[in-house]
């Protein structure tokens, strides 16, 4: 069962009570949409597309943290902690981005206490979400981190043949678990090789697949 989206019902209110306020933009597959230590002036609706939240760690590796999908809201932390951005944003295919300014998003949240209520749950789901990805490092919710590592890794570098073993290292995942999911994943329909090559049929439905949401 698909969860509930509060994402959306936050928009909504914005739309309804700001509709001038919003501005669209298109952005192009591995563009840029804010890079990690941006000062943040804006709530991120993505109205179609696919983004990624990528840092650098100390050695400089690349470290994927999240993908979001259709119907997401992204840099919300940063807006509200007022920090700079953790992370850098980028697409992961064509995209359209809905952008509220900081000044309207604080505005929404101070006098609609729905809003604030529905900023608050997003808050709770993303932290529950991210202690049971530390704690989850095996079983079948692994399936959900590799495929989001795949995602990112096919849009980001299309042209590079990544094997099972890299695959596994960016997601956390053991090599053979890697295996697993990819069959499965390939007798569902969602992706199809090509020798050594891995090819996504569609990154979107792949993202809200069964095996992602269990």
């Amino acid at each position: 069962m698909k969860l509930h989206n509060y994402g959306e019902d936050l928009i909504s209110i914005i739309k309804k009570e700001y509709p001038q306020e919003i501005s669209h933009k298109e952005f192009n597959s591995a563009e840029k949409i804010y890079d990690e230590g941006d000062t943040p002036h804006h709530l991120f609706f993505i109205d179609e597309g696919l983004v990624s939240l990528t840092s650098l760690s100390i050695n400089g590796q690349e470290a994927l943290l999240r993908v979001f999908g259709k119907g997401f809201i992204f840099g919300h932390r940063s807006l509200i902690s007022e920090e700079h951005y953790h992370a850098s944003a980028h697409t992961l295919c064509k995209t359209k981005v809905l952008m509220v300014p900081k000044e309207i998003f604080y505005l929404t949240i101070n006098t609609h206490p729905k809003a604030a209520v529905l900023i608050a749950k997003i808050l709770a789901k993303e932290l529950r979400r991210s202690e049971l990805r530390l704690k989850d490092m095996s079983g079948k919710k692994v399936y959900g981190r590799i495929i989001e590592a795949l995602i990112f890794l096919k849009n980001r570098y299309p042209d590079y043949q990544w094997t099972r073993r890299e695959i596994g290292e960016f997601s956390g995942a053991k090599t053979e678990t890697v295996s697993r999911v990819l069959g499965q994943l390939e007798q569902e329909g969602h992706i199809y090789k090509e020798g050594r090559a891995i090819h996504i049929k569609d990154p979107v439905a792949l993202l809200e697949s069964e095996a992602f949401n269990d």
